[in-house]
Formats: structure tokens, sequence, C-alpha cells
């Protein structure tokens, strides 16, 4: 006897409730983490400010934005509140996803799947525009099969309007519009009647969307986010495809074996599905393509970026064309392993949020008020400002937004940590991401300058590193180097290879006197390494010697050039100021001493060689 069908209402209703559940339990106990928080900052703003600042200080369409600012009129502006949009807007994709199918079972398989695959999960339980993003392209899609299924006007403008609103909560939604609109125009070419509303449809949407675009684009040159000059465009596939499996990627000298399988996979999926999902998946594959285009010209790749179209594959692999009596068993197969996936990335220690809620108590209960909090890299002042307050802290730079033309060196940080340390007797450090924005320990060294050390370092709150400087009371940093005065008082001599390390000069700040422990040296280099790397390796050193006037040496020292956080993974001209600490003799007699310092590497001497003169005092 046959086996009744499940009611098609049920086929829905069952996926939807565990799409709600699995999104929506603990959605507040994580920290917000950084882009959290500034889509929550942001999204305060008065619409016309939303409307007018998205793309000069993102680089991105506005329409989240706008609806999380009338959401959280009416639902607040807690962890759970801002992030149950998002729980929303993917629960209405796995209903969406239920109808890129007609059959009820395979239905329940792909909705199903989704609900619980790890990385739709994990952008549905964030406050960003992914979420949204994601379900308007699966609007779309759903759209786009009823015109070509019933191919009359409103059908064909309703696809258009939903793909433009797409684009509007994401950029990258660009190049699932670009996959539709292939689609189309295939279609138009294949169909007997050749209307021209589908035309007229998707030529003004594709019009808006890349009239949009290229104003967008014109904002690139001002935002600065390039890390280097350009990826390598099959690694940066390779990981887009993995990431639709497995949202935390391993390194890339360890890619290639599990994106081979899982393109391989997906291969398998595209050819055995029918020609509905199949073309679901094309469209998934164009943009994923094209995503990891974008981010090889840019040098910016973050797993989630090909995420935004990875809904559109995953409900191929639900759903892989398998004949009707394997369905079933292909079919919870697709949901063991998206359960087990969903339960191991909830368990896996990397997948959680940096613990900006933790660390903004612990500095509410023991920061003074004579001390300030030191945020680097300052770009995450608005996520520590939910937390925190408005005040007592600093943000190094102040720009809410990762830009890598903010990088931090004497110039910059020397009157900011003026202004913000000027009478206070300590200092906290709130240290995130500050290898890209301080990758020489500028921040660091100053307040190593200042205090003679760190009295208390700690990593207890998730992703994040907190220190605290005391000192007796802050001492007015030089504003900036001057370099006309420095080379005043030292020599530079072009001795030894030539490697790119060029010298401003050394200095002391802090007068030495014999009997003391050390002698604080401050080196100030310019690094412009030659291409075509255009990177210094990390262990290059610098020879220190201090020789008393009969020209003996009585000292000789070795540090890293930048002993701090190691050199800077950086392209072109580099300024890099450096503390160094040469131990002294206890029996060190007071008078007049040359110090010399010259970098090295592998026992080679680069040039240049820095030498001044100072006094040891009594």
């Amino acid at each position: 006897m046959r086996s009744r069908a499940l009611p098609r209402w049920l086929t829905l209703l069952l996926p939807i409730w565990l799409a709600f559940l699995v999104r929506v339990i603990g959605l507040g106990d994580p920290s917000l983490w950084y882009d959290e928080g500034y889509t929550v900052m942001f999204a305060q703003n008065d619409p016309i400010i939303i409307l007018t600042q998205s793309a000069r200080l993102e680089l991105n369409t506005p329409l989240h934005y706008l609806a999380l600012n009338g959401w959280m009129a009416g639902a607040g502006s807690s962890e759970f509140s801002v992030r149950l949009l998002s729980v929303f807007a993917g629960v209405v994709t796995v209903a969406l996803a239920a109808r890129l199918t007609r059959e009820a079972g395979a239905s329940f398989i792909v909705a199903t799947t989704l609900a619980l695959w790890p990385a739709s999960v994990a952008l549905s339980r964030e406050t960003r525009m992914y979420s949204l993003a994601i379900c308007l392209s699966m609007l779309s899609i759903v759209l786009l099969f009823r015109a070509m299924q019933q191919p009359r006007r409103r059908w064909w403008w309703a696809w258009a309007a939903a793909t433009v609103a797409a684009f509007s909560a994401h950029i990258l939604c660009a190049f699932i519009a670009a996959g539709q609109t292939l689609v189309v125009a295939l279609w138009w070419w294949r169909s007997p009647r050749r209307a021209v509303q589908p035309l007229i449809a998707a030529g003004v949407a594709s019009a808006l969307i890349a009239v949009w675009g290229m104003w967008l684009i014109g904002f690139g040159s001002q935002y600065g986010t390039t890390y280097t000059d350009r990826l390598n465009y099959w690694v940066m596939l390779q990981k887009s495809v993995l990431s639709i499996f497995a949202p935390q990627l391993p390194p890339d000298d360890q890619v290639d074996l599990p994106a081979t399988a899982a393109m391989l996979v997906v291969a398998i999926a595209v050819a055995l599905n029918p020609w509905r999902t199949r073309t679901v998946m094309v469209i998934g594959m164009i943009a994923i393509a094209g995503i990891t285009g974008l981010s090889s010209v840019t040098g910016k790749f973050a797993p989630r970026y090909p995420q935004v179209a990875a809904p559109l594959i995953v409900a191929g692999l639900a759903f892989a064309g398998l004949p009707l009596r394997s369905r079933r068993v292909a079919g919870a197969l697709a949901m063991l392993l998206a359960g087990a996936g969903l339960v191991t990335a909830h368990a896996t220690p990397a997948n959680m949020n940096e613990d900006f809620r933790g660390v903004a108590g612990f500095l509410r209960a023991h920061a003074h008020s004579d001390e300030t909090i030191l945020l680097v890299s300052g770009h995450f002042a608005p996520v520590f400002a939910y937390y925190y307050g408005d005040t007592g802290w600093s943000a190094l730079p102040d720009d809410p937004v990762l830009n890598i033309r903010n990088t931090l060196h004497y110039d910059n940080v020397a009157p900011a940590l003026n202004r913000a340390l000027a009478g206070k007797r300590g200092a906290w450090l709130l240290l995130w991401q500050d290898l890209i924005i301080d990758p020489a320990g500028m921040v660091q060294t100053l307040l190593i300058h200042q205090a003679g050390g760190a009295d208390f370092d700690s990593r207890e709150f998730h992703g994040l590193r907190l220190l605290h400087y005391s000192f007796d009371a802050y001492r007015l940093l030089p504003e900036t180097l001057a370099p006309a005065r420095l080379k005043q008082h030292n020599r530079i001599e072009t001795n030894g290879v030539e490697r790119g390390i060029s010298a401003l000069g050394c200095e002391t700040w802090r007068a030495a006197h014999s009997g003391d422990a050390d002698l604080e040296l401050i080196c100030h280099w310019l690094l412009t390494p030659p291409p075509p790397q255009n990177i210094l390796p990390f262990d290059v050193r610098v020879s220190l010697s201090l020789r008393d006037e009969a020209g003996a040496a009585r000292v000789r020292h070795e540090q890293l050039l930048a002993p701090i956080n190691g050199m800077p993974a950086r392209w072109g001209d580099f300024p890099l100021t450096a503390l160094y600490r040469i131990p002294l003799d206890p029996d060190l007699q007071p008078g007049q001493y040359t110090v010399t310092a010259q970098p090295g590497l592998n026992s080679e001497p680069l040039s240049p060689q820095v030498t001044l003169r100072l006094a040891i005092a009594p």
C-alpha cells in the first residue's frame, strides 16, 4: 500500500518552527562583536544620515540599517532584540526555499536542511545585513520561477523589484542578480514567444544595480581597507566553496583537499538535480565566482561574503535529484549532516564572539577615575561603547571603520596619548586586531616608556587582550618626530647591505644615571622593503653597542628591530618607532658615551648604522 504524502502545510510548518527554534534559543547570550556593534551604532542615526552615509562609511547599501532603525524604535536595542530581525529574515528564507520545488517531500527536505545548515543559522543569529540580503535574494529567485511559469508583466516587475531590494540590503547580491539576469536572457532566447517584458524588467533592474554599484565603487578610493595588493583567485575560490560547508576555514596550506571534496560534491549535485534546483545552484555558483573575484581584486576576504549565495547551493545539495525512492534516505542524511554541523559549530571555541560584554564589566569594576582606557584598534569603539558607555575611553585611531590608512605610527599616536593621558596615573589597553592597525606595537612601546612595563596582562576575555600600565604621572611625549632635529644629534651612515631600511635617528627621552639597570633608547626607522613581496623578514635584529670616550665597548646587546609585534606585514613606506632597553653594568661610571644601533639579518649587517652621543649622569 502506498504511503500517504505529507500535507503541504505540514511540510512548511515543521521546518519553519525548527528554523525559528535553533535561531532564537540563546540568541542574547553571546556578546555583540565588532560588526554588530557598528551596525547598532550606525542604525541609530537619523534615516537621512543612513541613506547618505552608508556608502561612504561602509561602502554598502542602506536597507538593513533602515529596517533596524525602525525595528529598534519598537523592539529596543538589547542583544536579543537587535538580532531578532535577522532571525525572522532567516526563517522566511527557509519558507521561501521550500517553494523552490513543487513536491511536498522535496520541499520538506530542502527547508529542513536549510533550517539546520550551520552557516545559515550563524548569519541569522547576528545583527548584520546578510540574513536580510539572503532572504530577499531567495524571494527574487522564487519570483523568477513564477514569472517564467506565468510570464505576466506583474511577475516580471515583482522579480525586478525583489532583485533590486536584495542589492539594497548588500552589494554582494549584485552577483546573484547577475546570475538571474543570465538565466532570464537564456530563457527568453529559448522561449517561442519572446515577449519583451522580461528583457525590460531585467534591463531596468540591471541598470539600477549597475549605476548604484558604480556610485558605491567611487567611494572605494577613500575607503582604504585593502590588506594586500591582490589575493590568489584560485585559493579564494576554494575558500569560498569550502565556506558553504565550514564557516571556520583551515589555513591556506590545508585548504586543497577539503575544498576539492566540497567542489566535487557541488558538481555532482548540479549534475543530478532537476532543472529548477539546478538553475538555483548555477545562480549561486555564478555569484560565488563573482564574489571571489571581487575579494581577489580588493584584497579583502571573509568567509561570510560567499555565504550570501550559500543557501542557493545548499538547496540543491539537499535535493540532489536522486530517484524518488532514495530521496527520503538522501534527505535524512542531509538533515543529519546539517544538524551535526550545527552542534559542532556551536561547540567550537573558535566560533565564539569576542567577549566585549565581559571586558566592559571588568573595566567598570576596576578602572579608576585617574586612568583612561585605550582601545586599539579603535574601530571596535562602537561595540565597546555599547557595553561600557561613551566616556572614560579613547579610541586609537578614532574611526569606527577598519581602515588601514589609519595605521598607527608615532606622529598620530603621540598626540593622541598626550590628549588621553595628560594628568592620568594609569592606562588600560584593550587590544583587538592590533596587528592590522598597530603592526609595530606603537601604543605598547610608548606606554612601556611611561610605565616600564605592564603590571597586568590578561587574555581571559575571549578574543581580547587587556593590559594595565601604572605611572606616577604621565610625561608628555614630543608631538612629532621632527626629522631635522633628530639628524642634528645623530650620525647616520650607509654601512651594510641595503634591504629597505632607513633611519631618522635615535634619541633618549629619559636621563640615564650610573647604577641604572638599563639605558632606554628610542630609534625611529623608515621601512621601504623592495618588491616583489615588500615585506621584511620577521627576524631582522638590531645590534646595540655602548662605547666610552676611549672607544672601548662597554655593552653589547641585541634585540628584534620591532620588539613588540614584529615586522608590519605591509607594502610601501612604513615609519617604525622602537624602544630598546640596553642593560648597563652596575659599575658603569658617569661620563660621555657613544651608542650605536645597526640592523642585521642572519649575522649580516644591514644599512644604515646610527650613532648617537649621550651622557650618563652620576
